[in-house]
């Protein structure tokens, strides 16, 4: 989309609910709120979800991995973790940028 000169640029806000659109700040531009596909609310809801993961692995062990096998199912879990992201991330550009990439 183009500018148009001495006009308000348009903002387009994804909102996953009709309630965090009354938050949003009143200014001189234009806004449209849309609301939020499936896709997006499931991407960041598995992104929030990854993130509460590795947070519980603390991206270390938080006992000494002494095992071959314990060194192994630790890089399988992080791997997995990497994984889940990668495609959560791509849902969520997928569903938030779809046209717009």
């Amino acid at each position: 989309s183009r500018m148009a000169p001495n006009r308000p640029p348009l903002i387009l806000h994804l909102s996953a609910d009709a309630a965090s659109s009354a938050s949003l700040p009143a200014s001189s531009s234009a806004s449209v709120v849309v609301a939020a596909p499936a896709g997006l609310r499931g991407a960041v809801a598995e992104i929030q979800a990854v993130l509460a993961e590795n947070q519980d692995t603390g991206g270390r062990a938080s006992a000494p991995l002494d095992t071959k096998a314990q060194k192994l199912a630790w890089w399988e879990r992080r791997m997995s973790l990497d994984g889940r992201m990668a495609e959560a991330l791509s849902e969520l550009d997928r569903s938030a940028l779809g046209p717009w990439r």
